[in-house]
């Protein structure tokens, strides 16, 4: 069986190195929206946006 739905797959636990760039951002955004655990570092301390509507914790 092939898994579908969120509910039938394991969720994933990623780490994005430079992830408040734009392409991290973007796969973090992504990742984060189909229920993943994202977990972004980035040398960076200026942020667009706040980091809870992309990942699940960020480190600086």
């Amino acid at each position: 069986m092939q898994a579908n739905n969120i509910n039938e797959r394991s969720k994933l636990k990623v780490l994005i190195a430079g992830g408040n760039g734009f392409i991290g951002k973007h796969l973090a955004k992504y990742l984060h929206n189909r229920g993943d655990h994202v977990r972004i570092v980035d040398i960076t301390h200026v942020l667009s946006e706040k980091p809870e509507n992309y990942c699940t914790e960020f480190i600086h």
